[in-house]
């Protein structure tokens, strides 16, 4: 009897740049993961990508793995932190100054811990890579495609929960203070998902204030996907306004999907987007020019001619700087007010006469 063909793949790289890890700095982590839950240290899982044993360098995965454990206190939660960002479980971050892991924590269910926070948590950490820049505690970064999905390629999506909170803001573990190495300890940086609404209200005032409000309802910092939204609730917007107004937006830039800019022979033309764009941009202005604070509104997308740097001054004025239009604008400009109406879009016009 002739036996079955069994068709099989295996997949081959050349070792030519490995990883080096600290294993006494991953135990560490560890211990101090499990503590942090309540649980028993031989309970927390790692999510192991086979590549690891590559250096991010040479192909391999931003970090080594990302660990889960689980707690019950005060509900049951899920709690995921990346191993190899940090300096001290990777030798090599040493080299660009890393000494910090990311974490996010999320609603338990009996299902078991899902892939999506895993495999966000890796995608963050590419990116602290990849661009050679952290995300520092009181960032809020836009990610366009919902949490749960925003890692997977668009094909890929429908395998994962959809969810509104597309954008993330990056605030301290409370859970993870300060984990000891013998190199010293780690950061641990908590990652909390946000939605287009509450990311309106952090540019109106700032991280701090909004972070202030979500910590005294929440002060776990869950990211559940399908919570209400902190911008429906009146007392929070409120206190938002009333702080705004108090201490103006700490707001320094924004993205701006569709500003443009244009120099012909004898003027300048500037092109904003309308409705809630308008409105939005009119309301972090309030907050910058009446306290002498600039803001630079950009395009989602860095191209040239995409950058205008909104400045407050006595009169108007309009100028090129290295390839930022710089507008100088009154606090009490006829142009917020334009702003402020929503229309369907803006094209201004600044004649050289």
């Amino acid at each position: 009897m002739i036996p079955a063909v069994v068709a099989t793949t295996k997949q081959e790289f050349e070792l030519t740049d490995p990883r080096s890890v600290d294993s006494s700095a991953v135990d560490a982590l560890d211990t101090a993961l499990a503590a942090a839950c309540g649980a028993q240290k031989a309970s927390v899982l790692h999510a192991i990508d086979p590549r690891r044993i590559l250096s991010f360098e040479a192909g391999g995965p931003a970090v080594w793995s990302v660990a889960i454990a689980t707690g019950s206190a005060p509900t049951p939660y899920h709690l995921y932190v990346t191993y190899g960002l940090s300096g001290s479980i990777d030798p090599r971050r040493h080299e660009q100054g890393l000494e910090h892991e990311l974490s996010i924590r999320i609603p338990a269910t009996s299902e078991g811990p899902p892939m999506w926070p895993t495999l966000l948590l890796r995608h963050l950490g590419r990116y602290v890579l990849t661009a050679r820049r952290e995300l520092r505690v009181g960032e809020v970064m836009p990610l366009f495609a919902p949490l749960s999905r925003a890692a997977l390629q668009p094909e890929h999506h429908a395998a994962q929960p959809d969810s509104r909170l597309q954008a993330i803001l990056v605030g301290g573990d409370s859970q993870l203070r300060g984990v000891a190495t013998h190199k010293g300890p780690i950061e641990v940086r908590r990652i909390y998902g946000i939605d287009e609404a509450e990311r309106r209200l952090i540019e109106r005032w700032s991280v701090a204030g909004f972070g202030g409000q979500i910590a005294g309802r929440d002060p776990t910092l869950t990211t559940d996907l399908d919570r209400p939204s902190w911008a429906d609730q009146a007392a929070i917007v409120s206190a938002i306004d009333e702080g705004a107004e108090r201490e103006g937006s700490a707001t320094t830039a924004m993205a701006l999907p569709g500003v443009r800019w244009e120099r012909s022979r004898d003027a300048w033309t500037i092109r904003l987007p309308g409705g809630d764009a308008a409105r939005h941009l009119a309301a972090v202005l309030e907050g910058r020019l009446p306290h002498g604070r600039h803001l630079l509104v950009h395009d989602v997308e860095p191209k040239p001619q995409t950058q205008v740097a909104l400045v407050p001054a006595e009169a108007l004025s309009i100028h090129e700087e290295r390839g930022v239009l710089v507008l100088g604008m009154p606090a009490d400009s006829f142009y917020l007010t334009m702003l402020a109406r929503g229309e369907k879009s803006y094209e201004w016009v600044f004649s050289d006469e």
